[in-house]
């Protein structure tokens, strides 16, 4: 799955909508489309720190209509960063 989809997830699980998500929250006490964007995040951050992937691959690779989508997203999730500031710290700290 490259996006959260609640109805997939409700399907997979053999529950509707609603139970799913009351013991997705439950079980993990975080929403399921909230675990999705944590787990989406992580992965974004890892293909960042390889310097040789371009911001579209990232993108394309990660479920991102386009590179402007993954850095609208992106600047959401990191408190204003881009994924161009966030490639550029990493390497100052390596250096």
């Amino acid at each position: 799955m490259t996006s959260y989809d609640a109805t997939k997830l409700s399907h997979l699980s053999c529950l509707s909508k609603s139970q799913m998500n009351r013991k997705f929250k439950t079980f993990l006490k975080i929403s399921p489309k909230r675990y999705w964007e944590r787990h989406r995040y992580i992965h974004v951050c890892a293909m960042l720190r390889d310097v040789g992937v371009p911001l579209s691959e990232v993108a394309d690779k990660r479920g991102f209509a386009d590179q402007a989508h993954l850095t609208r997203w992106f600047k959401k999730a990191c408190n204003g960063l881009t994924p161009k500031q966030y490639r550029e710290a990493l390497v100052e700290r390596i250096a």
